[in-house]
């Protein structure tokens, strides 16, 4: 028996008979989550056009990113239940041709109104991927990995994503920018037609929760110990989303003077951080008992970092590349609180949790992405050249650390 069937669950004979597409189709979900990644983070690199084509502000990219993350938090719990009441590969099959054609949409249109409600759907339809992921390993994997497989999906997710990020800025060089991410964008239509092979068709579930149960995990949210966790969550994961989802290659090209490649090359070794830290320190917060202090000297180091990173700018080259890879490692220590989420909550709920907690999570996005575009607009913004002060925006990276590192201890094991 190999490993995979090892890790298997054999508990019902559907389950078994699938064993050796189960992992296929992990992989297939694993690509829809780099997928994700890219939606989420491709207007970075064409932040200046978009302004250009949208007639805004910051304050208005600020407005796209936030509309991402608000639909992304919205469904959630709607993801959850669809997967458990519907067929689960038809139901991610359409939420991707949904990404892809909503994505489309928003590099064509120029109303600011109509990209922003394009933008909330990328971001409702992109929501199955991280669930999806995490509902089909709680369904058909041992418990003991699900951590684990956590931290895989983040850090191929990152790494995927940003690697296709450099070879954009690369096409961008040859071909219109329009052009290069609407190609990128149709390889989802490739994941959708695999997902829809009658070979890969899994067998029809209940619904795993009940209106008892739903008003029950009401009850458990109140609970300190869960929310502060989903808070640090959030606060761990926004020096990312701020900084590799939309202002990190503008501010690399503009304040360090690396060309477009040079700066997507960065927020991949950014992500190279999260990719290589996030099972790593999932494997060992399944191991200490005192796992919150991995959490809090992430967010010390991430801290330390960012400071230098915005502030200090006393590196070039090289160097920048090195100091996004411990910034990435430094946040990467926010899969410790998937270990405090899967120690406190009920088992019977992790699905619907999951989805609550991650709710929580990407409302930080919806939040401070708007906060951080109002900072900007406060500095000098020259629009003859398209220059922004980032130091007043940025700030709220240093200070997101510093509150995690706070937070986090109170996280101590019970």
């Amino acid at each position: 028996m190999g490993k995979m069937e090892r890790v298997l669950s054999e508990k019902s004979p559907n389950i078994q008979r699938k064993q050796p597409y189960i992992g296929v189709i992990l992989a297939l979900l694993l690509l829809f989550y780099c997928l994700d990644f890219f939606f989420r983070i491709a207007p970075s690199v064409v932040v200046h056009p978009l302004i250009q084509q949208y007639h805004i502000t910051a304050l208005g990219m600020g407005g796209f990113a936030s509309a991402f993350y608000l639909g992304y938090a919205i469904m959630q719990i709607p993801s959850g239940a669809i997967l458990d009441r519907f067929r689960f590969t038809l139901a991610m099959a359409v939420a991707i041709v949904i990404c892809v054609l909503t994505f489309i949409g928003f590099l064509l249109v120029s109303q600011y109104w109509a990209g922003y409600g394009l933008r909330l759907v990328i971001g409702a339809a992109s929501a199955f991927s991280f669930v999806g992921v995490l509902t089909l390993a709680r369904q058909y994997f041992d418990p003991k990995y699900f951590s684990f497989i956590a931290g895989i999906a983040i850090g191929a997710g990152t790494i995927a994503a940003s690697g296709v990020q450099v070879l954009g800025a690369w096409a961008m060089n040859f071909w219109p920018w329009h052009a290069v991410l609407i190609v990128a964008s149709l390889f989802g239509l490739v994941i959708a037609g695999l997902l829809l092979l009658p070979y890969f068709k899994l067998p029809k579930r209940q619904a795993m929760q009940s209106p008892r149960e739903w008003s029950a995990f009401k009850s458990i949210m109140l609970q300190p110990i869960l929310l502060t966790n989903a808070i640090v969550g959030g606060l761990f994961y926004l020096p990312t989303t701020i900084f590799a989802s939309l202002w990190g290659v503008p501010f690399l090209e503009q304040d360090y003077g690396l060309t477009r490649i040079q700066a997507a090359t960065g927020i991949m070794w950014l992500f190279i951080g999260w990719a290589i830290g996030a099972p790593i320190i999932g494997y060992w917060a399944e191991r200490l008992k005192h796992y919150h202090r991995l959490m809090t000297v992430g967010a010390l180091l991430g801290f330390a970092v960012s400071l230098i990173m915005i502030y200090g700018q006393w590196f070039s080259g090289v160097e920048v590349w090195i100091l996004l890879l411990v910034f990435g490692v430094a946040s990467s220590a926010q899969a410790g609180v998937w270990k405090v989420f899967h120690e406190h909550a009920p088992q019977q709920m992790i699905g619907l949790g999951v989805a609550v907690t991650n709710m929580i999570i990407m409302l930080a996005g919806v939040i401070f992405h708007v906060v951080v575009g109002w900072l900007l607009t406060l500095g000098v913004f020259n629009r003859a050249n398209g220059s922004i002060n980032y130091h007043l925006g940025l700030v709220i990276i240093p200070i997101s650390f510093f509150v995690v590192a706070l937070l986090a201890f109170t996280l101590r094991r019970r």
